[in-house]
């Protein structure tokens, strides 16, 4: 049985190295792969030093985002023959026992291609780690700041309530993800039409696809350390932008939406984003005076 670590890095060396420490204290981890997405901050050299038997570090021929990135990682996995591979953000902490736990769910449900646990941040505060896969009519919502604010939060928290030590979902978080590399494969990996967002749900529904289902570990838990990161940007034009045209393709390519539903959400993304972009010029005028 060979297990196979994969971690992007973008100017975050720092990040994963401490991913690296962690990794190889489980002892159960064979190989460590270091995506890095064309950082240009002297990073990827700095993360080449660590280079070992275990440790392998890449550097991508672009940055093609998330599913980009974690393909060309997954493939170097499948040349070494993994059985199970994690993909873990370079901001995640986790231990031996969590890394376990996935590999005996893979291995004793047959059914199971992807499964995660509960996601804590770094004050021990519960995070949103499953949901149901996203409709149309609530991503088109999306598109506008008066549901992202009054609406979204409320919703989020109440997708898949905590139910036994372990429950199916339709999508996990991505930041922590261990897969059955033969289920990988056959579901064709990450979509790489998309940069960011909805790689989950996509993947899952990839899976889906193949006869393969995703679950939630409810009886242990990693850590997303997003206090470590460097600022967190705010949601301008640009992200509602990148966030709704992902919804889009989800929708367009897995749901099937037909030609009036793509046009109400074409429209819908981009009055978002200038309604977006509106209400952070009138914010930066105001702060001002």
């Amino acid at each position: 049985m060979k297990i196979t670590l994969i971690t992007l890095n973008y100017r975050d060396a720092e990040g994963c190295r401490k991913v690296c420490e962690q990794a190889k204290k489980t002892d159960i981890i064979n190989h460590i792969v270091i995506v890095d997405n064309m950082s240009n901050d002297g990073s990827y050299e700095e993360l080449c030093k660590l280079e070992d038997d275990k440790i392998k570090v890449v550097k991508s021929k672009k940055n093609g985002g998330y599913s980009y990135g974690y393909n060309y990682g997954l493939k170097i996995a499948e040349s070494f023959h993994t059985d199970y591979a994690f993909i873990c953000n370079s901001d995640i902490i986790f231990d031996k026992i969590l890394i376990k736990k996935c590999i005996d769910f893979l291995k004793n449900h047959d059914e199971c291609g992807a499964v995660s646990a509960r996601q804590k941040d770094v004050f021990g505060k519960e995070c949103v780690s499953a949901w149901e896969f996203p409709k149309y009519i609530d991503d088109l919502k999306y598109c506008f700041s008066i549901y992202r604010k009054y609406f979204f939060p409320n919703k989020q928290k109440s997708n898949y309530e905590m139910i036994g030590t372990y429950q199916k979902v339709d999508a996990v978080s991505g930041c922590f993800t261990c897969f059955k590399m033969s289920a990988l494969i056959e579901a064709g990996m990450y979509d790489e039409n998309v940069f960011l967002y909805n790689e989950e749900n996509i993947i899952s529904r990839r899976l889906q696809k193949i006869g393969f289902d995703t679950y939630r570990l409810n009886d242990c838990a990693y850590i997303h350390n997003h206090k470590r990161k460097r600022g967190v940007s705010e949601i301008n034009y640009k992200k509602i932008l990148q966030i709704a045209s992902s919804g889009y393709y989800y929708h367009v390519i897995y749901n099937n939406i037909n030609i009036i539903q793509k046009l109400i959400f074409k429209t819908s993304m981009y009055i978002g984003a200038f309604e977006t972009y509106l209400v952070n010029f009138v914010k930066k005028i105001a702060n001002k005076k």
